[in-house]
């Protein structure tokens, strides 16, 4: 079995993750049977790292449930752990999905190169290279948009447990993708270090021979969005084009033995000004076209042959429209092949399970699809997995799609507010099929969706968690390909 691994280095490749677990959670296929998402980050308490890990975890207790060998669905596939590869208790292993840096951990850049035991001569050169503000910068909240501290922090990937048991489990036929962003510090130090890890000869590096000779893809993220003035912040988004100019002249000299590298960035005039916050708790950028488009990267890569990939390849991704309010049919033809359907069926399934099915006024398992099943009360009361799914759906899912709505540029794909009752507009620019005779636009609701389960025949070997998932996929998507038949 194939396994894709994906380092999601800092922020933005915590966000970019989140988005491609949304994604997979549509039912979008990628190239690969098992995705293994391994985040780096100093800043243990990075609001964006804690809350893609959360949706990481809920995303594999969902698919614990649902299982393996299904040919289509929600949550098809399969996202685990580093540590879920052994079946064995391993030591000093993170049991969840971010990569263990404890040695920054209270730590200020000086005291992580012990820098009052050095001699005074290379106290001398430290002095040169480094400011006193970065020598005195503590590492609990990230590198602060400083690459040359971050690739010293990070060279400690090496040493760790965990890189050694990437090492130990990566296999033939495995591939590697890593996620950065050039214009802070954590990404533009992380990637080319990385990179160098995996592809050396030194056995001390601990790159296997498997990891040297596989396919390695990565997209590195030109600034996308701005920050706040604030004097008492290490970071500025007025250097954060010159900071890009930098990396990518050193890229081009330095970035060698990558089979596919894909840019993405955008007109920082067009952009959003975040918060400015220096790392933890409080970073927690809303998601952004850019990251969806830089998940869409992953799955590319992985579709494309070890032949297509012999050489080292370069990608940009345009939309069809500067338009700062972006739809699917603003994404391209592909793009929207690829994601738009999907997207609208989790949507269809949110939005009726969320406001009618686990509403107890409404619902009471009346129709066929519920009595022939065994689905009624005690499934919506007892069912874990009905329960998480529900949670995913409106902590995850919808929230992600309200945040992608609120930035700048805007991806807008649905009516977020669109009445259950009343759907016929809830995807963008798209009405629905008329009626053969009368010309008329039919109405799309809940019945609707009821109707559709009522054709459903979930596979009878399947647990009632699993008939209900698969049910619903298939209900989805009947009514969307019927309803809007040029989705």
């Amino acid at each position: 079995m194939s396994k894709l691994f994906v380092f999601g280095i800092g922020g933005t490749g915590a966000r970019v993750l989140k988005s491609l677990t949304m994604l997979l959670a549509s039912g979008v296929k990628i190239n690969s049977d098992k995705i293994v998402p391994i985040l780096i980050d100093p800043d243990t308490e990075n609001g964006d790292m804690t809350r893609t890990v959360e949706i990481l975890k809920t995303y594999e207790e969902i698919y614990k449930v649902l299982g393996k060998g299904r040919e289509s669905g929600f949550f098809n596939t399969e996202i685990s752990t580093l540590s879920s590869l052994s079946d064995d208790k391993l030591v000093g292993i993170n049991n969840t999905f971010n990569m263990n840096l404890g040695n920054t951990i209270n730590k200020k850049f000086k005291d992580f190169i012990e820098y009052n035991q050095l001699e005074t001569d290379t106290k001398y050169l430290m002095d040169m290279l480094y400011s006193e503000e970065n020598l005195e910068s503590p590492l609990s909240h990230g590198f602060l948009g400083n690459p040359n501290v971050g690739s010293i922090v990070l060279n400690h990937l090496k040493n760790t447990s965990e890189f050694d048991f990437f090492g130990s489990v990566f296999a033939a036929g495995d591939r590697v993708f890593i996620i950065s962003s050039i214009f802070g510090g954590t990404g533009a130090a992380g990637f080319p270090l990385i990179l160098k890890l995996l592809r050396s000869n030194d056995s001390e590096l601990g790159a296997s021979a498997a990891i040297r000779s596989s396919k390695i893809g990565a997209v590195t993220v030109l600034p996308y969005f701005k920050l706040q003035n604030d004097d008492d912040s290490q970071v500025s988004s007025d250097i954060f084009i010159t900071k890009t100019k930098a990396a990518l002249s050193y890229y081009n000299n330095n970035i060698t033995n990558i089979n596919a590298l894909y840019y993405l960035g955008d007109d920082l005039s067009k952009c959003k000004s975040y918060q400015n916050n220096d790392g933890g708790s409080k970073q927690t950028n809303n998601a952004h076209l850019i990251e969806l488009v830089a998940a869409l990267s992953i799955i590319d890569f992985a579709g494309r042959t070890d032949l297509e990939l012999a050489d080292p390849n370069f990608y940009e991704y345009a939309i069809l429209e500067n338009k700062e309010l972006v739809d699917f049919d603003t994404l391209g033809d592909k793009t929207k092949k690829l994601i738009a359907k999907q997207l609208s069926e989790l949507f269809y399934f949110s939005k009726m399970n969320l406001n009618y099915i686990n509403d107890e006024s409404k619902c009471k398992f009346d129709q066929v699809w519920a009595k022939q099943n065994g689905i009624g009360k005690e499934f919506r009361n007892n069912s874990v997995m009905f329960k998480t799914v529900l949670d995913f759906c409106s902590k995850y899912f919808e929230q992600w799609l309200e945040e992608l709505q609120k930035n700048e540029r805007k991806f807008s794909p649905f009516d977020l507010n669109a009445d259950i009752n009343d759907l016929k507009t809830s995807i963008r620019n798209r009405t629905l099929k008329k009626k053969s005779l009368l010309h008329l636009t039919s109405g799309l609701d809940y019945s609707d969706l009821d109707q559709a389960l009522n054709g459903t025949k979930p596979t009878t070997s399947f647990s009632t968690d699993q008939k209900y998932m698969e049910m619903w996929k298939k209900a989805a998507k009947e009514v969307v390909e019927n309803k809007f038949p040029n989705l």
